[in-house]
């Protein structure tokens, strides 16, 4: 069993701008569908939305809003809700705060239609969610019930009985593991999988050298079982 992903299911996509930086070519054509690489710039974003597997695009508009409308009328992923700022540019707290019936109360992305990039390997907006999944763990504790056989969990219970005072820094894990394999004479998987499970709940993940001083001893004795 595994956590779900903190995935957002919504963005908001800034699309009002005046475009006054790319005068003239905005004279006649809002910022978003100037196009590059033979692309609209809100094109450009909203396909990385839809293989971020968002379903909801929020867009605002102000300037020449209804060439923006007409031009993502076509789409279908991700599903497009025009927010129309016509009568009154909000600027992004503004904007965000006039759709927020629409986006809800959970999380979700922003995105300026300016914004391009070259993906490489795992999409950018991926690892972001892996970012906010991770930071929920890290908050709230490990979300799956892992069940550690009764060896492993008092294995667990004294290597956390060997947690070296604070503060803790980068090294600290190591520090650590050194002295419960010479305690317990554990090594390897034996040793690292059964704490990596009760700390985050997870089999594999960051590397917890770098988890443990953002838990510090409070929030490792939280997770003790």
């Amino acid at each position: 069993m595994s956590t779900p992903a903190f995935r957002p299911a919504t963005a908001m996509v800034f699309a009002a701008g005046l475009g006054t930086r790319m005068r003239p070519v905005t004279d006649t054509m809002p910022k978003p569908l100037v196009e590059v690489g033979g692309r609209a710039l809100i094109d450009h974003m909203l396909d990385r939305l839809a293989e971020a597997k968002v379903g909801t695009a929020v867009v605002n508009v102000h300037y020449k809003p209804e060439q923006i409308v007409r031009h993502v009328a076509a789409r279908r992923e991700p599903r497009i809700v025009i927010s129309d700022e016509s009568d009154r540019l909000l600027d992004q707290g503004g904007g965000i705060i006039k759709a927020r019936e629409t986006l809800g109360r959970a999380p979700f992305l922003i995105c300026n239609t300016d914004a391009l990039w070259i993906e490489g390997g795992r999409g950018n907006l991926d690892r972001l969610t892996d970012a906010g999944d991770w930071w929920r763990i890290l908050h709230d504790g490990p979300q799956d019930a892992y069940a550690l056989p009764d060896d492993d969990r008092d294995f667990v219970r004294a290597a956390f009985d060997l947690l070296p005072p604070a503060p803790w820094g980068h090294d600290t894990f190591k520090a650590w593991m050194d002295q419960v394999k010479a305690a317990t004479g554990r090594k390897g998987k034996a040793l690292f999988l059964p704490i990596r499970l009760a700390i985050t709940g997870r089999p594999s993940g960051p590397e917890l050298a770098d988890l443990l001083p953002l838990l510090g001893p409070e929030g490792m004795q939280a997770r003790r079982p």
